[in-house]
């Protein structure tokens, strides 16, 4: 019978039980009890993919276990160090139906469930004889061991699962192409015809009978396999591609085996190459390690050492000639740019100073004019559409400009052009049809229009006299008269008129 594990508890009665930091009761061991291979195989292929396999390999014991009734079990017998891998452990085997188990030696109690967190312990001790006695919720009974599964001839014994579905090599670095004796040149041949870098290794039997089955092989491994190869190698008989799971370990694409075998890596000895095929039901293991030489090195060509190659010939090199476009300003379809300059002619000027006068300031400013000896150029920061006059111009690239409704051809980025033409934000740059040439203009040549419309102003120069006269100086003495006044002492008063000059 058992009794639940108390927090705190430290006494029990079942052997090598004892709490752990968090105050589950557990064994040194873990014992999983399943009723069916296939239970145990399944417990297997999740375990392996959640947790490594390799940290339980050497405590792992699988035994094929017999009741007092004749019935056969499957018991699997392992070391755990903390409740944190027993939990996971037993997880695992309650999803497939089976028990979980701990203690030491040959007695094996219930592990911790939801209804009890922190363990089970037994009344008492059974006397049944057996090799392993289990103490259960609802029983408690003695195993017999009828013998013991070492877990690499399970590995090897399990038949590989087939994958539907297309080939798939996820992101597999390499891949491993298995070529009987007669295939093998013609499929280094084939891959160095194809350029695909690939590596072989010749894999020999040793002598044996004569009338024993002699499977030599060529390994090709192959890197970046382009999927078409992929997919006629795997229909060409003869041939098998394997996906590396391992440093000397591989399964035939399209089948993967019940146990990840990346987790179990110490099952596969180190001097040894190990192919899990599918479609041949069979795990081939080759003496190694393999010794890998460029695939190049076995295809052989065809010498003919009959005439002399050697051709005597007097052409010198030379400097190639340059590969250069030139530009060429043709029609464009694409809506126009806004207008930012204008090439006007000289027959326009006089209208460009009617326009100077009728303009309000706000529409001059922003305006520069730079006179040429061909034309005039005017350039505004923002929009001339207000100066209807001579080739409205749009700019394609800072300092570029070309007329409205054209492109240069060829169509090469706006920036690459102004840069091969050497237009920017102090050299401005014009492409026009009437122009022979582009025609560069200076920034620092360009002036405000409102500046340099204004026409010289001429101002006279006033020239100062030798002596200037303001007035005739009173003769004699001042005299000052006191009389008497009125009331409107101002009344009468009457001011005495200058005489004329």
């Amino acid at each position: 019978m058992l009794e639940r594990v108390a927090l705190n508890q430290t006494r029990f009665h079942a052997p090598g039980l004892a709490p752990d930091g968090r105050g589950v009761a557990l064994g040194p061991k873990l014992a999983l009890l399943f009723a069916s291979l296939d239970r145990l195989v399944g417990f297997f292929r999740i375990y392996s993919e959640q947790a490594s396999l390799d940290d339980v390999l050497p405590s792992l014991h699988i035994h094929r276990v017999r009741t007092p009734v004749a019935a056969h079990e499957l018991l699997v017998v392992l070391a755990v160090d903390s409740s944190y891998a027993a939990d996971r452990a037993a997880r695992v085997a309650r999803l497939l139906g089976g028990l979980c188990f701990t203690g030491a030696g040959k007695h094996f109690v219930q592990y911790r469930d939801e209804s009890s967190p922190l363990g089970y312990d037994v009344a008492e001790v059974t006397q049944q004889s057996g090799d392993f006695v289990l103490y259960g919720d609802a029983f408690t009974q003695a195993y017999a061991r009828a013998e013991e599964v070492s877990f690499a001839q399970l590995l090897f014994r399990l038949q590989l699962i087939q994958v539907p579905g297309p080939p798939e090599v996820g992101d597999a670095e390499f891949l491993y192409v298995a070529a009987r004796r007669g295939l093998g040149q013609a499929l280094l041949r084939y891959l160095w015809r194809n350029r695909v870098a690939c590596e072989a290794a010749f894999c020999d039997p040793p002598e044996g009978s004569a009338f024993r089955e002699q499977n030599a092989l060529w390994i090709v491994r192959v890197r970046g396999l382009p999927a078409r190869m992929l997919r006629l190698f795997v229909r060409t008989p003869g041939l098998s591609v394997y996906r590396p799971v391992g440093a000397n370990v591989a399964i035939e694409v399209g089948y993967r085996h019940p146990i990840a075998l990346e987790s179990c890596a110490q099952v596969f000895a180190a001097g040894k190459f190990y192919l899990f095929s599918g479609q041949r039901d069979a795990a081939e293991v080759l003496a190694g390690p393999l010794d890998f030489v460029p695939g190049d090195a076995f295809v052989q060509p065809t010498w003919d050492l009959a005439r002399d190659r050697r051709v005597l010939s007097d052409a010198r090199s030379r400097k190639p000639a340059p590969l250069e476009v030139p530009l060429k300003l043709v029609p464009s379809f694409a809506p126009p740019r806004r207008v930012s300059a204008a090439l006007l002619p000289w027959a326009q000027a006089s209208w460009l100073k009617k326009l100077v006068y009728a303009l309000p300031p706000t529409l001059l400013r922003g305006h520069r004019v730079a006179a040429t000896a061909e034309l005039l150029v005017v350039v505004a920061d923002s929009s001339l559409d207000v100066i209807p006059l001579g080739t409205p111009m749009q700019e394609l690239a800072p300092g570029l400009y070309v007329p409205v409704g054209y492109e240069l051809a060829p169509r090469t980025s706006p920036e690459v052009l102004a840069q091969h033409a050497g237009a920017g934000p102090e050299r401005l740059i014009f492409f026009a049809p009437f122009l022979e040439r582009p025609l560069a203009v200076e920034a620092s040549a360009l002036a405000p229009l409102e500046r340099r419309t204004l026409a010289e102003i001429e101002i006279q120069r006033a020239e100062p006299a030798e002596e200037l006269v303001l007035a005739e100086e009173p003769s004699g003495e001042p005299e000052i008269v006191s009389g008497k006044v009125g009331r409107f002492a101002l009344w009468g008063f009457k001011s005495e008129k200058p005489e004329p000059p």
